[in-house]
């Protein structure tokens, strides 16, 4: 899972993919905005991204899907 499967919301997709391939993530996020633009979606891939395991992940490629991290997210558990 990465940021190229998002619709919409591109210009947070390419600062979020940005911060993660520089290791600059920030120590918080705040994803506001009106009902239904993505919001959770956007979170939740930037959060599945940041905790997998696979160096991949950490460069904003996308996420390995078998790690811990990865598993306990696909499950609804984290």
């Amino acid at each position: 899972m990465n940021f190229s499967d998002i619709e919409g919301q591109r210009h947070i997709a390419d600062i979020l993919s940005s911060s993660l391939a520089h290791d600059r993530a920030g120590h918080a996020y705040l994803f506001t905005g009106p009902e239904g633009i993505g919001k959770k979606t956007v979170a939740g891939i930037f959060a599945r991204l940041l905790l997998c395991l696979d160096e991949g992940a950490a460069k904003g490629q996308g996420t390995c899907g078998s790690c811990l991290p990865c598993s306990l997210a696909e499950a609804g558990t984290c």
